[in-house]
C-alpha cells in the first residue's frame, strides 16, 4: 500500500473508531492505543510520531478531565439513589439478628445489594 492510501485508510479507521467510541463499543484508553497504533504505523518520521502521540496524549488527559468535571457537576441521579439505597440495605443487614437462609451476613447483604442494584438498572431501562 503507498503512503498516501495508508493514511487514507488510518483516516478512515480513525473516523470509524470516533463512531465505535461515540456509540460506547470503545472506551477512551481503548481508542487512545488503537489511534497511538494508527500514528505509529503511518507516520515514517519518528519526531513526528512523538509530536502527534503527545498531542494525542494531551487532547486525552484534557478529555478525561472534562468528563470527570462534569461527572462531579452533574452526579448520576440512579448511583445517587443506589448509595441511599446501599446505606439502608448495610444498616438493615447490620441490625438482623439471624440472617435468613443460612447464608453469612457478608453473603446476604452480597445479595441484597446486588438486587438493588439490578432492580435500579431495571427501572432505568424502563421507558
Amino acid at each position: 500500500m503507498s503512503p498516501e492510501q495508508a493514511r487514507q485508510r488510518a483516516s478512515y479507521i480513525s473516523q470509524e473508531l470516533s463512531r465505535i467510541e461515540q456509540a460506547g463499543g470503545l472506551s477512551a484508553g481503548e481508542t487512545f492505543l488503537l489511534r497511538a497504533g494508527l500514528i505509529r504505523a503511518t507516520v515514517a518520521d519518528e519526531q513526528q510520531q512523538v509530536t502527534q502521540l503527545h498531542a494525542l496524549k494531551q487532547r486525552y488527559e484534557a478529555d478525561t478531565r472534562q468528563r470527570n468535571a462534569q461527572a462531579t457537576a452533574q452526579p448520576d441521579p440512579m448511583f445517587e439513589l443506589y448509595k441511599v439505597r446501599e446505606s439502608q440495605i448495610v444498616a438493615e443487614t447490620l441490625s438482623l439478628q439471624t440472617i435468613p437462609n443460612g447464608l453469612s451476613r457478608d453473603e446476604y447483604l452480597r445479595r441484597r445489594l446486588q438486587a438493588e442494584r439490578e432492580q435500579l438498572l431495571g427501572d432505568a431501562e424502563r421507558p
